[in-house]
């Protein structure tokens, strides 16, 4: 963002009351996407203190423009706390967490705000182990930084540890509550959430959306959606999670009409309700509606979510549309650079289902070149070579994979076979059979529609290539 060197100054000097009036008209108009015409006015007013700098400061990360916001930090004449937390919290937002350690690291002083706000960062990126070192090392905690280590630890799957410090907080809130009944949900301990459920307090929209998901996770959609008829005011995390819901256990219709009711409301989407609605056309075959719905997301820039294009990958896959595909690499190259593998995983995937070789090797090619180490995209390649019946191709790339030191983690697969999903260890290949649909899994998949004829042919192949494996483990 340049600075509006057009805009005329205020021809005077500004009393403290139409500072502090700018500065909340400059944070009104960022949250409301008009970077614009916030840097306008602050660039007008002939006095601003530096309540002025971190407003459009702010106001610059809220629209993407991270770097104008880092611009504005460097030239700030003076910092205080809130101006550190607001670029830490940029950095964040704007997925680089790497830079907002760095900024962390050199606040000369840090609150209680800076230590949550990195603290939960580092969980929302995964990074466990550093987020966990960094709440032991808080000089003073509170319920936000207790909910937010709670929430890490469940989601890395430690749920026991998770429990045990929920237990020992000084003080619960709402969100804490919500958290640790969302963690034992999505490690799939529904007994312990509907317990937790039963004994919160006061049952905030969080917890009862979380339990929303739990029952259609458990596969009992009648009783998710009695709670969901129960919500007086349902906000859009909760629609969502039922019609996440719905796709999940395989019920596309009602999916979609729950997404004509939300619409009637008035609710406007986002990502996550657009990637239900895909992944729903994409199992009940209605590839005009998802066309639809994807120039949608093109219009309102929803398709810079990497799950969105995975599920739009995936639905035009699935219908055959490789030349949908082909265009959908185009916006896949606009996205976030930490977004780009998964989307190219998926297109992989799709070539994969439908034995489009010749993209399938660019897009191999691309994600061995950003990490010749991670074996997912030989194995996916050389499976697309196996359906071609390519065989010398497939004795290349596995032998480029063992050069490059690429080695294939033991455990299952979901390999799809017609409708259904199957889970594949390499010792007992088709034992467990289930129809499901996973909202950000199908680009997971390998889809084996070949007669039994071509199967017995890659077996006895695989048999005499040890090296070699039909499933993508």
């Amino acid at each position: 963002m340049l600075l509006c060197r057009s805009a005329k100054p205020l021809p005077h000097a500004m009393s403290p009351r139409d500072v502090f009036l700018h500065n909340l008209r400059i944070g009104s108009l960022g949250r409301a996407g008009q970077l614009d015409a916030a840097r306008q006015l602050f660039d007008r007013m002939p006095t601003r203190d530096t309540v002025s700098w971190n407003a459009i400061l702010t106001a610059h990360w809220q629209n993407s423009d991270l770097e104008g916001s880092k611009r504005l930090f460097d030239s700030m004449p003076q910092r205080n706390t809130v101006s550190w937390n607001s670029i830490i919290a940029g950095c964040l937002e704007n997925a680089r967490p790497d830079e907002a350690l760095d900024y962390f690291a050199k606040m000369p002083l840090r609150n209680v705000a800076s230590w949550n706000a990195i603290v939960s960062g580092l969980v929302k990126y995964g990074r466990f182990e550093e987020a966990e070192r960094l709440f032991e090392a808080m000089p003073a905690k509170n319920v936000i930084s207790y909910t937010a280590m709670v929430d890490g630890l469940a989601r890395k799957g430690e749920v026991d540890r998770a429990r045990d410090l929920f237990d020992r907080m000084p003080k619960k809130n709402a969100v804490s509550w919500a958290a640790m009944i969302s963690g034992c949900v999505e490690n799939g301990r529904y007994e312990e959430a509907r317990y937790l459920f039963d004994r919160i307090p006061e049952k905030n929209l969080a917890a009862i959306t979380a339990m929303i998901t739990g029952y259609c996770k458990e596969g009992n959609v009648e009783k998710a959606r009695s709670i969901f008829n129960g919500i007086r005011h349902k906000d859009l995390i909760c629609w969502n999670a039922m019609m996440a819901g719905y796709v999940h256990n395989g019920h596309g219709e009602e999916a979609l009409k729950l997404h004509i009711q939300m619409q009637k409301t008035g609710m406007k989407p986002d990502h996550a309700t657009l990637i239900a609605v895909v992944t729903a056309c994409s199992a009940l075959g209605l590839l005009q509606q998802g066309k639809r719905t994807h120039a949608f997301a093109i219009k309102t820039k929803f398709l810079l979510n990497v799950s969105l294009c995975n599920a739009l990958i995936t639905m035009y896959s699935k219908c055959g549309c490789i030349g949908h595909l082909e265009k959908a690499c185009k916006y896949i190259r606009e996205m976030p650079y930490e977004a780009e593998t998964s989307a190219w995983g998926a297109v992989l995937a799709a070539c994969r289902m439908n034995s489009h070789v010749k993209l399938g090797e660019l897009v191999a090619k691309k994600l061995i070149l950003s990490d010749s180490r991670t074996s997912g995209a030989y194995v996916m390649l050389s499976n697309i070579y196996a359906a071609a019946g390519m065989w010398r191709e497939v004795v290349k790339v596995r032998g480029l994979m063992k050069q490059n030191g690429a080695k294939k983690q033991p455990g299952y697969s979901w390999i799809q076979i017609a409708d259904k999903l199957h889970l594949d260890s390499r010792k007992n290949l088709f034992t467990t059979c289930v129809s499901i649909v996973c909202i950000n899994q199908w680009a997971h998949a390998v889809d084996i529609q070949k007669s039994s004829h071509t199967l017995l042919q890659l077996a006895a192949y695989s048999s005499n290539n040890s090296d070699l494996s039909i499933a993508d483990e």
